[in-house]
């Protein structure tokens, strides 16, 4: 089979070579003899014969050419010319160094044919570029960009036509021809030249649940999946879609605060405030807050509260240390949103506040962002119309509503999320009426940020410190069907007023019951807010250890890990001496591969061990003295129990490991000249792992880690490592060197070049589809996951074998097998004979496995092991597979073979 496959792809290429070179031969012969006929000298002279007919037909077929040729010529003007006056507003010039970012998804939508889709992972204000430069950078690649705006859906609608409407609707305008232009958008789209930029996503249907907002996206967006139409969409986290077939990227873009103080300046210049020595200080002090402002649209709310209070009287220098005294940066945001909705002094009773609160009631209540005129005003007491018309015109003037549609009743709509939750807030209050009717399940994410808002407004609110109280007062005692998202709300405002949630019992109680119903996300967002607290502590220990370890998801366990690391001391002193316990507890456990069938000491020391390991790493940083003294010499007996010989199942050190990196990440590259505390204990433990993949992870967190480390790996990798090994830290010394040789103002882009060739989160890459990834990169992420999943698909198939008989106290030779190639897999230094030969690599599907480590086959065709490898991510490794490999010497693995796998490849 191998043979036949080998002997295929080289048929296929004579084919392909032999078809161009015919049709060459046939159109040199034909043009060959219609020019012997016209140019022949004796058939003029000739009546009859062969040469006269031909010169006639010669004759014939040139008019023919000639009259074709106009005809086509004059067809390509006239949708040239259209094409290029749409595109005219998209020729300016760009910059001469795009954003890498904009680099990638130029190639990603090149590279291959037919162009595949993107989804962009960001807030929409910190996403600029889809409406910026990425249409002219398009333009310029010779694509044809479509700007829809989707702000305005609150139901699913068709992408694709709504893309049409706005491509005709441009170009009609600009040649009056709406028939050309419905024509052009057709043959551009044929000829796959068209892309789709969808903007406004994070507007859709904003006062619904985030499940109904996240449904109306992906029904959005699959539109054009459908009629596969590529589109590069922006949406943040919290609404984006999971579609396989999408590849993803999430920007997560840190503003460095000098360019930020730069950006605030040049605001207020443009709104007329003189920059004298006294207002650049006052801008100094806003910047050099210990909890600053870092969200531009925040920024640009501060800018018009400055010039608010600047026509009311006051000096530029005291109206921006003024806005900036509140320590704290949502309840300062909140006073922003306030003063520049309400003015400088706000006053409840004014008809604007009447306006906003009438307004806001309605939207939360009827879960609308956009409400009608008259509907609006039929809140209002009699007699208030003449008031709220001025009330809706001084709000649009100010930026919080926008006014749209037939002018006779037109629709009333709120410019930014912050400003409905502020309307909510003032509009309901702490009415306990209106919130039980708004507190149910699945309550919007706008609703939940107006109950924070309505808290910090009201101080008598968060009198009690217990979530549990509030709630039941707002909900007038029902709360059985109390949500996670209820409580983070509700826990945010009593941090942000300065009041110690309590976390009894009672408490306790009633969050782990909203905890088992709610989703990933609605979790991420409590752990996200979570402070320390040695009740909370336990509570999430408790989601990361048996018998919660595997009903809450790798992404939530590695959050709560990772928060429990940020809560330092308070975390340590509630965990040490369980981790103590387990680690004396694990000195004759049975910690094989062969215990995780049995399921005794595994579940009882290896699962808890596991996720200390993701935690003490990190921990030891943000300890100091004994306390940091005692967790590193933790984290020696950790890797000394996962170290203690070839029985010890290799899955236990690749957890230490990962913990590492977990701390390198976390510590950032800004941090690289401080020696981390585990540095010395990753060193020890690089010298002994058994994995390859232990080694590749901790290789990485070194090269993040110092020069020093760095120097370690590299030394470590040349003692004849793993291929991976080496290819790693051939690439974790190119992101080095690069980001050493970054400016020093481009704090953003240092990032980007590291995480391009070292990844920080192998599981979100996998499934958004590695997009940020170098081609390398990518593909060393892609091939080390195939082995891992071709492993544990090895040890899974096994367990299901010792299952099905019964789960006895010894296993068969046929289970022992199946375990020991999995431990083969991680331990060898060599690859298995599919990744290096060429011929075994396109068949390794198909073809039982003819080597050592038994892992390949039709037995392992579809989903395999933990780590689950999206469409998108598997769409990209084709298009990275051939790459050359950033190590040098001979080759290590098989490149352009693999193709046929990721082809094939369903996980």
């Amino acid at each position: 089979m191998r043979l036949r496959t080998a002997l295929t792809d080289l048929g296929e290429d004579l084919n392909r070579f032999t078809s161009v070179l015919l049709v060459g031969l046939a159109a040199g012969v034909l043009l060959a003899i219609v020019w012997w006929g016209a140019a022949s000298a004796q058939a003029s002279a000739q009546t009859k014969g062969f040469l006269p007919l031909l010169q006639d037909q010669a004759v014939s077929a040139i008019t023919l050419a000639i009259i074709g040729l106009a005809a086509w010529l004059g067809f390509r003007l006239r949708f040239r010319d259209a094409k290029s006056r749409y595109l005219r507003p998209y020729r300016r010039a760009v910059g001469a160094a795009p954003d890498p970012l904009l680099r990638e998804i130029l190639d990603h939508l090149t590279a291959v044919r037919p162009r595949r889709s993107l989804l962009v992972i960001a807030e929409s204000d910190r996403f600029p570029e889809l409406t910026g430069d990425l249409p002219r950078l398009l333009a310029r690649r010779g694509l044809v960009p479509v700007v829809v705006d989707m702000s305005d859906v609150d139901s699913p609608v068709r992408v694709p036509a709504r893309s049409r409407e706005a491509f005709v609707a441009r170009l009609a305008s600009a040649t009056g021809d709406e028939a050309r232009a419905q024509r052009v958008f057709t043959r551009e789209a044929d000829r796959g030249k068209i892309v789709v930029l969808v903007a406004g996503l994070d507007l859709v249907a904003e006062a619904k649940p985030r499940a109904a907002r996240r449904a109306i996206i992906e029904e959005l967006l699959r539109s054009c999946v459908e009629e596969r139409l590529p589109f590069v969409a922006a949406v943040s986290d919290e609404l984006a879609p999971r579609i396989s077939e999408v590849a993803s990227v999430r920007v997560s873009r840190t503003y460095e605060l000098p360019a930020l103080r730069e950006d605030f300046r040049a605001r207020l210049v443009d709104r007329g405030v003189p920059y004298d020595p006294a207002v650049e200080a006052a801008v100094r002090y806003a910047f050099a807050l210990r909890d600053p402002s870092t969200d531009p649209w925040y920024l640009e709310r501060a800018a018009d509260a400055v010039l608010m209070r600047m026509r009311a009287g006051a000096e530029p220098d005291r109206a921006v240390r003024d806005l900036f005294a509140e320590p704290r940066s949502f309840v300062r945001h909140l006073g922003w949103l306030r003063e520049t909705a309400l003015g400088p002094d706000p006053d409840a009773d004014s008809a604007v506040a009447r306006s906003l609160s009438a307004l806001g009631r309605l939207a939360h209540h009827r879960q609308e962002v956009t409400i009608r005129w008259r509907d609006a005003a039929a809140q209002l007491p009699p007699g208030d119309e003449l008031a709220f018309a001025a009330a809706v015109s001084t709000l649009t003037r100010r930026g919080v509503i926008i006014l749209a549609g037939d002018m006779s009743d037109p629709e009333l709509r709120f410019a930014h999320l912050d400003y409905l939750a502020l309307a909510g807030a003032l509009g309901l209050g702490l009415d306990p009426h209106a919130w039980a009717d708004l507190l149910t399940v699945g309550v919007p994410t706008t609703t939940a940020r107006a109950l924070t808002a309505a808290l910090l407004l009201h101080p008598d609110g968060v009198a009690e410190a217990s979530f549990l109280a509030v709630l039941s007062r707002l909900k007038r005692g029902e709360t059985r069907d109390m949500s996670l998202d209820m409580i983070t709300a509700v826990v945010l405002a009593l941090r942000q007023s300065g009041v110690r949630p309590a976390f009894g019992e009672p408490e306790i109680a009633a969050l782990d019951r909203a905890w088992r119903a709610a989703t990933d996300q609605s979790r991420l967002l409590f752990v996200a807010e979570t402070d320390h607290q040695a009740e909370l502590v336990r509570y999430l220990w408790r989601q990361v250890v048996p018998p919660r370890f595997h009903v809450n998801s790798y992404r939530l366990r590695r959050a709560i890990c990772a928060r429990l690391a940020r809560m330092g001391a308070v975390a340590w002193r509630q965990l040490a001496d369980p981790w103590r316990e387990l680690v004396a507890g694990g000195d004759g456990a049975d910690l094989s591969a062969l215990a995780r069938l049995t399921r005794t000491d595994w579940v009882r020391v290896a699962l808890p061990l596991a996720s200390a390991s993701w935690i003490l790493p990190s921990l030891a940083d943000r300890l100091s003295g004994d306390e940091q003294r005692e967790c590193v010499a933790l984290i020696g007996r950790v890797r000394t129990l996962f170290t203690a010989g070839d029985h010890v199942d290799p899955g236990l050190e690749i957890s230490l490991a990962e913990g590492v990196k977990f701390a390198a990440v976390a510590r950032g590259f800004a941090a690289r000249g401080i020696e981390p505390a585990w540095l010395d204990e990753a060193k020890q433990l690089l010298a002994v792992v058994r994995s390859w993949t232990s080694e590749q992870v901790l290789c990485q967190a070194m090269a993040l880690a110092t020069a020093d480390g760095f120097t370690f790996a590299a030394r470590h990798a040349a003692k004849g490592a793993h291929p991976f090994v080496r290819e790693a830290v051939a690439l974790a010394q190119r992101a080095r060197r690069a980001a050493i040789d970054a400016s020093p103002g481009a704090g953003t882009s240092r990032e980007w070049i590291i995480t391009r060739d070292i990844w920080f989160d192998d599981v979100a890459a996998l499934e958004d589809g590695g997009f940020h990834l170098s081609p390398e990169a990518h593909r060393l992420l892609a091939l080390s996951t195939l082995l891992i999943d071709l492993a544990e698909g090895s040890h899974d198939a096994a367990a299901r074998e010792h299952a099905a008989a019964g789960a006895p106290a010894g296993v068969s030779a046929a289970v022992a097998r199946g375990v020991a190639a999995r431990e083969r897999a991680f331990t060898s230094t060599d690859l298995p004979r599919c990744l290096v030969s060429s011929t075994h690599a396109a068949t390794m599907l198909d073809v039982d496995c003819d080597c050592a480590f038994d892992l390949c086959g039709r037995r392992m065709a579809g989903p395999l092991g933990l780590r689950h490898i999206s469409k998108a991510f598997a769409r990209r490794a084709e298009v990275t597979a051939g790459r050359r490999p950033a190590q040098r010497g001979r080759r290590p693995f098989a490149r352009r073979a693999l193709a046929h796998l990721w082809q094939r490849w369903d996980n």
